[in-house]
């Protein structure tokens, strides 16, 4: 009930004649449900002869959101920013479980490059750009690939914009363990990208715990072709002990008439370094589908994705779905 005061309360004061007086205030949001049929088949044998089968039908928000963000000018060249957002499940939870917390800080924008501190996503996680073409329904990436971060107490610097098509940040936070020294309790990340109208290429890397023990690297491509698009992404982890997990995954797309057609693997050996992927065993798992755009900012979808997880047992999930999303927004003056 607090969180929910909260964001009354700062969505009144944000939209009061004083507060936009000066800079640029957007609302915005993303509402994004689906009705997933899934099925479950467990092997109880290493022969795979004896099966246990569940089936379910849920509808499911997925990452719907919403947020305010913008910027007040200081003095020529420099801004203060900020965005506040939050998600919020449509579906299934109610009362204080409803909303949660996403991006959300407050920095400075200027002829440097930009600096701000609170809650984001890593520059690791920001390296995908739009290369996963199944973000936020169960074959997003971070099923099987780790390093899906949202950090928070961090602080985060950013290349100026003159730089044009290249794009660079460093990030470093902390973990919750406000006992544990500087250099056990300190995270870095770094992404660099380069964007041109015929490619996007980028790599990144982090470090667990202020140390090279426990590390990832990131590199993706995306090459669009016309109508078309491909492309592909690797991540190689090395956790505090043991070898070191690969997984990497490939894509294409297809615009045909007023939709897109979708194909998206990915191969995991195990990822368990910093955030961990959701089945951290690895396995294999291939998606297709197909967007219509009922408009600029909505579409439907149907998807189907199958899962097979990599233990001895070699269990497999299927899902499909049917889903909509629209996007919202606008300046509050």
């Amino acid at each position: 009930m607090k969180q929910k005061a909260l964001v009354i309360a700062l969505a009144a004061s944000l939209a009061s004649p004083a507060a936009l007086a000066a800079g640029e205030h957007k609302v915005y949001g993303k509402v994004h449900v689906s009705i997933d049929s899934e099925e479950l088949n467990v092997k109880v044998d290493e022969e795979g002869t004896s099966y246990v089968k569940e089936d379910r039908v849920n509808v499911k928000s997925n990452a719907s959101r919403f947020g305010l963000k913008g910027n007040l000018p200081l003095t020529e060249g420099l801004d203060a920013i900020y965005k506040l957002e939050w998600q919020v499940d449509v579906a299934d939870e109610s009362k204080e479980k409803n909303i949660s917390s996403r991006n959300q800080y407050g920095g400075l924008k200027g002829g440097f490059g930009s600096a701000i501190a609170g809650r984001h996503d890593t520059p690791l996680k920001m390296s995908q750009g739009k290369y996963d073409l199944f973000n936020d329904t169960f074959g997003d990436i971070k099923i099987l690939m780790a390093g899906e971060n949202r950090a928070s107490n961090m602080a985060m610097y950013g290349l100026p914009g003159s730089l044009g098509n290249f794009k660079g940040y460093g990030q470093w936070y902390t973990s919750e363990d406000s006992s544990a020294s500087f250099s056990d309790n300190s995270n870095w990340s770094f992404m660099g990208a380069y964007k041109a109208d015929a490619f996007y290429g980028a790599l990144a890397y982090n470090t667990y715990g202020g140390s090279e023990d426990s590390s990832m690297w990131r590199l993706t491509g995306i090459v669009p072709i016309g109508s078309f698009g491909i492309g592909a992404m690797y991540n190689s982890a090395k956790p505090d002990t043991g070898d070191t997990q690969d997984a990497w995954s490939a894509n294409a797309y297809w615009k045909v008439g007023n939709g897109k057609l979708k194909l998206q693997y990915i191969d995991s050996d195990g990822q368990t370094v910093g955030k961990s992927a959701v089945i951290e065993e690895g396995g294999k798992i291939v998606s297709f589908g197909y967007n219509h755009n009922l408009g600029k900012k909505t579409y439907v979808y149907a998807d189907y994705h199958a899962l097979e997880i990599d233990n001895p047992l070699k269990n497999d999930v299927s899902v499909f779905s049917l889903g909509f999303v629209t996007k919202f927004g606008g300046k509050l003056m």
